[in-house]
């Protein structure tokens, strides 16, 4: 039993390290030549941060009442206990 669990730990520490690798892989391939001087000197001297901090509030309550706060057709649907098929939950929750 103790060697099945030792071979299980191995087993998830190497799927672990090679999804990483994998995942770092992938950024450097795609960000090789990305020039992130540039970006931030766009970012911090030549962009107007007015309309982002006037936009986020909103997206944040949008958001929040979407979500959590105002959402009753999630709750009902949750506390129902009746099985229900993935696709006919889609459309019960979309608006």
């Amino acid at each position: 039993m103790e060697e099945s669990k030792q071979r299980n730990i191995a087993s998830n520490i190497f799927k672990s390290v090679v999804v990483a690798l994998v995942g770092g892989l992938i950024l450097y391939w795609m960000y090789r030549d990305f020039n992130f001087h540039k970006i931030s000197d766009v970012l911090f001297h030549k962009m107007d941060w007015t309309w982002i901090f006037v936009v986020v509030p909103f997206g944040v309550l949008a958001q929040l009442f979407r979500g959590g706060v105002g959402d009753r057709r999630w709750n009902r649907w949750v506390n129902t206990h009746v099985p229900v098929c993935v696709l006919t939950a889609f459309f019960y929750l979309m608006p």
